[in-house]
């Protein structure tokens, strides 16, 4: 159904995107009556919440209703301030997915830190998932 990603960056600070539909989430439908389907999205954002900003997760359990105002919000961390996704679709990396019929092979996460023992003050961390099912 969805599995989409934007790229942005200002210098060398990423701030993409990754946006997906994901099953089989810890629901409990005799007490909540929910889907076990959401659209999830990773993004460098603001809680809505608490004010917050770093590396957010948030869930919309209404995938019909893109729109819907009923989200939940979870703070990844607050350190985190630059996040970047690659993808691999086979033959190369690309920076952006917009492919609707298939899933990336794999996936390339670079999340980046202030880190003040470093020369300009930043860290970056990479880690390559591949997906199995793609």
């Amino acid at each position: 159904w969805s599995f989409t990603a934007t790229t942005y960056s200002t210098g060398s600070v990423y701030k993409d995107t990754l946006k997906f539909i994901a099953l089989n989430q810890t629901v409990d439908w005799d007490s909540t009556g929910q889907s076990d389907e959401a659209v999830i999205l990773y993004s460098i954002d603001t809680n809505p919440n608490t004010g917050d900003i770093g590396l957010l997760k948030t869930v919309n359990r209404q995938i019909t209703s893109p729109d819907s105002e009923n989200l939940e919000y979870q703070m990844i961390s607050k350190d985190i301030n630059s996040l970047h996704f690659q993808y691999y679709d086979g033959s190369e990396w690309l920076d952006e997915w917009t492919s609707t019929d298939k899933l990336p092979k794999m996936i390339s996460i670079t999340i980046g830190m202030p880190d003040e023992s470093s020369p300009d003050g930043y860290k970056e961390f990479v880690s390559t998932l591949r997906l199995p099912k793609a």
